[in-house]
């Protein structure tokens, strides 16, 4: 007969600092104990982290190893909780899908998507979950083994109920190993710069509200040298890096296109959460802007044209296609699309006292970032 085993697991929260994994893993190997499940994760500087430990060739006792834990939690301010368990065998075998929502967010979506699935006798094994600005995206991956229903039944009731909160879904049952590729393209009208920065620059230009309507020709004459040391600095905002990574992991292609111009957009192509961005041109001349736009590459003449050429080069079929947008024709019309982005404000005031930007220029500069009214 089977000996059994000594089996405890370990739940730990806190602030996160460096070395936290090391700490506590270490101490389980210097009691000969081992880690059969361990899942970590940072979110909002909070760590977590949950351990299955097989204390059965372990040279301590259940009551010492705990001690041990509560001892490495005052050592490391976490709060950790750590009790014997046993395995529960599994009665049916699993018959895992995969379920992505994404659409506006509002209250309830979480607490009613789970509710469908319980009514249709679906397990939820793992789940993340992200909302920023307006956007609402969840990953689920579900274990429809005891469920009385069929895969074509339970899409059927899931879809129908998140249609009513204008929630798209998306299902994966077979080949759950290899995440299908699916396609988000955000299309985005307003100003991409973060409101409180863009506030602050146009105050240094002196514009009142009434006179913010800055225009890219105003941009003539600046050198593409000046245009290199402003996109130097220029990055994704925290949140926008959350919910790209976030979107990344659960298998979509991230496309956007913003009502702004290249060359003061290109530097975002080479972020790795962005696969396609796609935006009007400016020409240039002698190293110079000329303040024109580039006609025969106006992206907002032929951007279904541009999502079509995207899609057949992901290999992804239209029905995998969601357009989330701050105006029509998007499929997700969203006030906020969570995408904004920060420049360096102090290479900018650098080049406005050096006479390389005027002030007049800073709205026209903003303005090539998406409109500013």
């Amino acid at each position: 007969m089977e000996r059994e085993r000594d089996i405890y697991v370990i739940c730990g929260m806190g602030r996160d600092v460096t070395g936290l994994v090391s700490l506590v893993t270490s101490i389980i190997s210097d009691t000969k104990s081992n880690i059969i499940d361990m899942e970590e994760s940072v979110f909002h500087g909070l760590f977590s982290i949950f351990l299955t430990i097989d204390l059965t060739e372990s040279k301590i006792s259940g009551t010492q190893f705990i001690a041990k834990m509560q001892a490495v939690a005052h050592q490391s301010g976490l709060q950790i909780i750590a009790e014997k368990q046993s395995f529960s065998p599994r009665t049916k075998a699993k018959r895992m899908m995969r379920l992505l929502l994404i659409g506006a967010d509002h209250p309830g979506i979480v607490s009613h998507a789970t509710f469908v699935l319980a009514n249709n006798g679906v397990n939820i094994d793992w789940a993340r979950m992200i909302s920023r600005g307006d956007v609402f995206a969840i990953e689920m991956d579900m274990d429809r083994a005891t469920s009385p229903y069929s895969v074509s039944e339970i899409k059927d009731s899931v879809s129908a109920e998140m249609e009513k909160l204008g929630i798209r879904c998306f299902f994966q049952v077979e080949d759950l190993y290899c995440k299908h590729p699916r396609i988000v393209v955000f299309s985005i009208s307003r100003n991409l710069i973060e409101e409180h920065l863009r506030e602050e620059l146009l105050a240094e230009a002196g514009r009142t509200a009434a006179g913010r309507r800055g225009t890219v020709a105003n941009l003539h004459g600046l050198g593409l040298d000046a245009v290199k040391a402003i996109t130097a600095g220029l990055r994704l905002n925290s949140e926008t890096e959350d919910l790209l990574h976030s979107l990344k992991i659960m298998g979509y292609v991230v496309v956007l296109i913003p009502k702004g111009y290249n060359p003061f957009l290109d530097p975002l192509r080479a972020h790795a959460c962005i696969d396609h961005l796609r935006c009007d041109s400016l020409l240039v001349e002698k190293g110079k802007l000329t303040g024109k736009v580039k006609q025969s590459d106006k992206v907002t003449q032929k951007r279904s044209a541009l999502i079509a050429e995207v899609a057949r080069a992901e290999q992804v079929s239209g029905d995998n296609i969601i357009i989330i947008g701050d105006s029509a024709p998007a499929d997700i019309v969203l006030r906020d699309c969570g995408i904004s982005i920060l420049l360096d404000k102090k290479t900018i005031f650098s080049l406005v006292s050096k006479g390389v930007l005027t002030q007049k220029q800073i709205p026209a500069l903003l303005s090539a970032f998406g409109p500013l009214s």
